[in-house]
């Protein structure tokens, strides 16, 4: 299939132009949910070959859902990982992508409707609330403490030198007050939604709609005994009115992790799921998520698997309309190299062979102690300082470290904070060896990160479990031990291995892991999706 300059193929080149013919517009696509950027992403993908992509990422304020995380290198400290906050300094020169919705469901939806019916000037006000909200909102005892209204009353107590104890009366009262103020302002906000939650909670028109989806239920999963209730679905309709003006407003609407229930409850129109890791998550077990979201992706026009290991998931669930979906990456941005800030990097840690470990600490799910495990073995078969990075995150973090300290290979390891994507980008092109997961057998976003960067990965690779998705096996080093994980570090210090397996690395992403992969495969969907409406 011949391709255009973007990698986009012809046919459906030609039919984004033949829709904006016929349209007067671009192809409108909506992305609810940003979980791992995944849907920021791809709709930064779609926008570049020209259909407007917008992403409605509602309530979730992890950073790894901030645009900022995939675009910015981040040096100061951003405080913490839900609402951070990043310094002056590392935004210079960015603009946060108008296209990109995050906030309160409320305010965030009625941002993008605004910007859909052309109301601009409300447009710019919820856009300004809404990054007022991301980036100004801060503690109380902050805000009470660095009040400028604070200060001044600090020198006016401090100049009539009034006595320790009274100072410390009135600073205990202007800090109530402060808590006082944040918390009447929380229960008027709140206190409306509490009422409208209760008053549905007792509607019929929500023991109807579950006494439908009961029945659709057992249509689909005659083994299962879960019943919903009513009370299950009040949640979900607390902006009923708002989910159907967003559906009604694009021609698709790609709904990611859960967010397909919404699909499912509110969308004339036909829906995509897309799924990462979902599956294995919130389908099997009995409760009312699970059994929404498995009746969601069944009633989906179509859903995208990104995992390897859910391809079981979906039979299960009887899914038939569904097809493998890479997880985005942005290549590009991997390969562009800085060599001098490689040469930093590397002198910084002062290694003969620098190893990185990106994984959060989660023993029974990454494996991550096998790496530390095996860095004695490491320190026999390879000549040099070698220097184990790792990220200092997760759950079995305490245990690691006292692993390593058991093990007398504390010195070899450096901690190091969670990377934003281009200060991780950085760090895979300056290591000699990634080191991956070691318990799954497929890969999900790192191993091909790291290739798209030319370095070699090790992890517990299993070719047979995504040969579903793409048919030739990544040139990924297979180690499912610390014995293995050391001899896969020897061969790829071998430069006649390694010249060779830069190439594969090269070819292998760009046939089966580049973007217009990612872009032809979602495009091609909606193609079909929408040809089948008209007809």
């Amino acid at each position: 299939m011949e391709q255009t300059k973007d990698g986009l193929n012809e046919n459906l080149a030609a039919w984004l132009v033949d829709f904006e013919k016929k349209k007067g517009r671009k192809l409108k696509v909506l992305h609810i949910g940003n979980i791992a950027a995944n849907g920021f992403l791809n709709a930064k993908f779609m926008r570049r070959v020209g259909v407007e992509a917008d992403v409605l990422c509602y309530d979730y304020y992890h950073i790894m859902a901030y645009p900022e995380w995939e675009e910015l290198a981040i040096h100061d400290d951003y405080k913490q990982d839900i609402l951070p906050q990043f310094s002056e300094q590392d935004k210079i020169g960015y603009a946060r992508p108008k296209w990109f919705a995050q906030g309160p469901f409320a305010m965030s939806s009625a941002y993008l409707h605004a910007k859909n019916v052309g109301d601009y000037i409300l447009a710019d006000k919820l856009w300004n609330q809404l990054n007022a909200f991301l980036f100004a909102q801060k503690k109380v005892v902050v805000n009470v403490s660095k009040n400028n209204y604070f200060n001044q009353f600090v020198s006016f107590v401090s100049c009539r030198k009034m006595s320790i104890p009274f100072f410390k009366l009135l600073s205990v009262l202007w800090r109530t007050l402060g808590y006082a103020y944040f918390f009447l302002r929380r229960i008027f906000y709140i206190a409306p939604r509490v009422l409208f939650y209760f008053i549905l909670k007792h509607s019929n028109v929500y023991k109807q709609k579950s006494k439908a989806l009961n029945a659709d239920y057992k249509i689909l999963f005659p083994e299962r005994n879960y019943q919903l209730k009513g009370n299950d679905m009040v949640r979900f309709f607390l902006y009923k009115k708002r989910w159907k003006q967003l559906f009604d407003a694009y021609d698709i609407v790609q709904c990611y992790s859960t967010d397909p229930i919404y699909g499912l409850l509110f969308s004339k129109k036909p829906y995509v799921a897309f799924e990462h890791g979902t599956l294995r998550t919130f389908t099997s077990d009995d409760s009312a998520l699970n059994c929404l979201t498995a009746l969601a992706y069944r009633r989906a026009k179509h859903a995208f698997i990104t995992n390897g290991d859910c391809l079981p998931y979906a039979q299960k669930l009887g899914m038939d309309n569904f097809s493998p979906m890479i997880h985005p990456i942005d290549i590009e941005q991997h390969r562009a190299r800085d060599e001098e800030k490689i040469k930093t990097i590397r002198a910084q840690y002062g290694a003969d062979v620098l190893l990185f470990c990106p994984l959060r600490h989660d023993w029974k799910i990454k494996g991550t102690d096998k790496h530390i495990r095996a860095l004695p073995e490491i320190n026999r078969v390879v000549s040099g300082k070698v220097v184990l990075l790792m990220t200092s995150w997760g759950a079995d973090l305490d245990a690691s470290r006292v692993l390593a300290e058991s093990l007398g290979v504390e010195e070899q390891l450096v901690w190091i904070s969670p990377l934003s994507r281009v200060n991780m980008i950085e760090m895979l092109q300056a290591s000699d060896v990634v080191l991956d997961q070691t318990i799954l057998p497929c890969f999900g976003s790192t191993a091909p990160q790291a290739l798209a960067c030319g370095t070699p990965t090790v992890m517990s690779y299993k070719p047979e479990t995504t040969a579903w998705i793409i048919k030739e096996p990544a040139p990924l080093l297979q180690a499912m031990n610390p014995s293995d994980i050391a001899t896969c570090i020897k061969q790829a210090l071998d430069p006649i291995w390694l010249k060779t397996f830069k190439q594969e690395a090269i070819n292998w992403i760009d046939t089966y892991h580049s973007v217009p992969v990612a872009l032809n495969q979602q495009l091609g969907v909606y193609k079909q999706i929408l040809e089948e409406e008209v007809a």
